[in-house]
């Protein structure tokens, strides 16, 4: 898989997420008119899903597998 200089948008608005940063100052910070559009991008690795649902004690949840496009 090559690595395009476009992922690293990809990965700079995960980051965030994943570090508790509020989804609207990501939206300002890479410049999109939409939350749907940042939504796009800030995703949460599997781990983190996994972390955040132990935290309201529920146990492990399931994480759904990625399905191929």
């Amino acid at each position: 898989m090559k690595n395009r200089f476009h992922d690293l948008r990809h990965t700079f608005a995960s980051m965030l997420a994943m570090s508790g940063e509020n989804l609207k100052v990501i939206q300002d910070l890479m410049r999109h008119k939409s939350i749907t559009s940042t939504l796009v991008y800030a995703k949460l690795s599997p781990e983190h899903l996994r972390s955040a649902s132990e935290k309201v004690n529920f146990g492990p949840l399931p994480i759904p597998k990625k399905t191929s496009k």
